[in-house]
């Protein structure tokens, strides 16, 4: 396994711990996101004070198909019922309002571009 895996892998567990060191404490300064995003750029600039010549490569199948699906999977579990059907009209006319409108949008565009020449049929 890759060294840039295991930093992703461990820094995923440390959200995970602080996280719910976070929930079981009730800490209300920050949210488990903002420390992620600094024990992640505390973790950088080490790396990057010990080896200038480090270079991370991520690799987004291991994002999309390991990492992302257990955050979208808490994010789901930890939100309120309450709070969910108190903005159900949001969530609808974004959810599937917008995303009707995102695709008539790119496939408009896309049309006139290959109508226009800038792009053609056969890559």
């Amino acid at each position: 396994m890759p060294v840039e895996t295991s930093l992703i892998f461990i820094l995923l567990l440390l959200y995970v711990v602080l996280g719910g060191y976070m929930e079981h404490k009730k800490v209300i300064v920050g949210h488990e996101t903002g420390v992620a995003l600094i024990i992640g750029m505390i973790i950088s600039a080490i790396i990057h004070a010990f080896n200038k010549d480090f270079e991370f490569t991520f690799d987004t199948t291991i994002f999309f198909y390991v990492c992302l699906p257990p955050i979208i999977f808490a994010a789901g579990y930890n939100m309120r019922r309450k709070r969910f059907f108190e903005n159900i009209g949001y969530i609808l006319i974004f959810g599937v309002f917008g995303t009707i409108l995102t695709f008539l949008v790119f496939a408009g565009l896309t049309y006139a571009a290959m109508e226009g020449g800038i792009v053609s049929q056969y890559v």
